[in-house]
């Protein structure tokens, strides 16, 4: 992965404070967090005790060390056009914000990194696929590797994830 650029999804930021790679990851790279992330998807996460931690995303913008993004109706319409709306309903809105904005070609140096497998297999049917990083990436790329939460974090799993993306593409996208 070459890109300091990235898009994050809410599980990745949660995971991220959870796991205490947040400080990092901000440091390292120029994090951009889709609208819909930031102000619907990302509250609080449970840390080792069961408690809920909250997750104050602004402050980071206002201190400019995050960027908020945002998709114009127009590229999320263009996004519901071209996809199966079965399977659009299954994706979060937030991942429909990042993906929308991926499709204007106004990203191309970002890599949209989510380990969700609704929107890694999306990527994959969408032909955005190399536009796609796990976790696990992101954390080798600044020595953090060892923090990664779980396998479904993983290259691996991200890329299993995209290959079965491809193989359901003519079910995901509309005739």
């Amino acid at each position: 992965m070459k890109s300091r650029l990235v898009i994050l999804d809410a599980n990745i930021v949660i995971a991220a404070f959870r796991g205490g790679f947040w400080k990092s990851i901000i440091a390292q790279y120029q994090v951009n967090i889709p609208s819909i992330v930031l102000h619907q998807e990302v509250y609080h996460y449970v840390d080792e005790n069961e408690q809920k931690v909250p997750i104050d995303l602004v402050q980071y913008i206002a201190a400019g060390k995050i960027q908020e993004i945002s998709a114009k109706p127009q590229e999320i319409a263009y996004l519901e056009e071209k996809v199966n709306p079965n399977f659009l309903d299954r994706i979060d809105d937030g991942e429909k914000e990042a993906i929308a904005l991926l499709l204007t070609g106004n990203f191309d140096e970002h890599r949209y990194c989510t380990a969700d497998t609704r929107a890694i297999k999306a990527l994959a049917s969408l032909n955005l696929g190399a536009f796609g990083v796990s976790l696990e990436e992101l954390l080798s790329k600044i020595g953090e590797a060892k923090k990664l939460p779980d396998e479904s974090y993983s290259k691996r799993a991200f890329d299993l994830k995209k290959a079965q993306g491809l193989q359901e593409q003519s079910m995901f996208l509309k005739s």
